[in-house]
């Protein structure tokens, strides 16, 4: 249940733009909102890096469970904000292109490919932005030299 609700909160809703999701994510208020609506991932959580050295078989079988159901809830790469947010980030911060394969296949990331194609739709939005403000601000100097 609670994989769901994790996975609605990071989906996209249909037509927001790159922009927008970039301009509107806030890993604080993602934070709240795992914490208000998925209360008992974020307590296996909060248990589970308060004592990264602990062995013990029912914390290794939670961490997997909650891996399992953060991978299946973040399948598709299109749709999800986090993934997204930090391909960007990795992207703008120069990261080489194998390493954020790496962080990919970990689910940490959308892979390269996935990244350069929100990055191209970002420049097309831009674009489509600043074509917008010239054509509605478009403007003339004029000069009355006539009286001189």
């Amino acid at each position: 249940q609670e994989g769901k609700i994790i996975q609605e909160l990071l989906t996209r809703k249909k037509g927001t733009t790159v922009s927008k999701l970039l301009e509107t994510f806030s890993l604080n208020d993602l934070a709240s909102e795992l914490q208000n609506k998925a209360p008992n991932i974020w307590e296996a959580l909060t248990v589970l890096s308060k004592n990264p050295t602990r062995k013990k078989e029912d914390l290794i079988l939670i961490h997997s469970c909650i891996h399992k159901t953060y991978q299946r809830s973040l399948h598709s790469q299109k749709a999800n904000n986090f993934q997204a947010v930090i391909s960007m980030f990795l992207i703008g911060s120069g990261s080489a292109k194998h390493k954020m394969e790496v962080l990919a296949h970990a689910g940490l990331c959308l892979s390269y490919t996935a990244t350069m194609k929100h990055l191209r739709v970002l420049s097309a939005e831009a674009t489509a932005k600043y074509r917008a403000v010239i054509r509605s601000c478009m403007c003339s100097i004029v000069w009355d030299n006539l009286n001189i």
